[in-house]
């Protein structure tokens, strides 16, 4: 199984997917990813934000 990088731009728009009430599991078949990972780029956007 292969490993997809995310751009820090592609993370953004997923997590702005998530806070505008996307489900993750919407968001996590739309662009495939791990849902943990979805998780844990939301807690960091929430705690440090993307500047």
């Amino acid at each position: 199984m292969t490993t997809r990088h995310f751009s820090a731009e592609e993370k953004l728009e997923i997590v702005l997917e998530l806070n505008k009430g996307t489900p993750i599991s919407h968001v996590c078949k739309t662009y495939p990813v791990n849902p943990k990972s979805v998780r844990e780029w939301k807690e960091k956007y929430e705690k440090h934000g993307w500047g």
